[in-house]
């Protein structure tokens, strides 16, 4: 069954209708040329529930263009999040290791 925008819009609402005519629709080859990996890794990533997809009747894979592209931003961390362990903190930047007006 194939639905008219109308039966769409009313279905769906009117911005979900709007984001899936704007939506590019790519295959896993397309995917691997835009992430500079091979076929197969997207595939992997996508049989890994790793990257998000829609499996064809016929077997064959299809991504958002905009997930894909969304998995080269780098993923940013705040240091104060993240402590380092003891063991690999410098003894001069330790809170019991002084500084480096020691060294003099």
């Amino acid at each position: 069954m194939i639905l008219d925008s109308t039966e769409c819009a009313c279905k769906y609402g009117a911005q979900e209708v709007q984001k899936m005519q704007q939506t590019t629709i790519i295959d896993a080859f397309e995917a691997a040329r835009i992430l500079e990996v091979s076929p197969d890794t997207v595939r992997r990533w996508a049989r890994n529930g790793d990257v998000k997809h829609v499996r064809l009747p016929s077997g064959r894979l299809r991504f958002e263009e905009g997930d894909i592209r969304s998995l080269l931003q780098p993923v940013l961390a705040h240091a104060d999040d993240l402590p380092l362990p003891e063991d690999r903190v410098l003894p001069c930047f330790s809170e019991s290791g002084g500084g480096f007006d020691d060294a003099e």
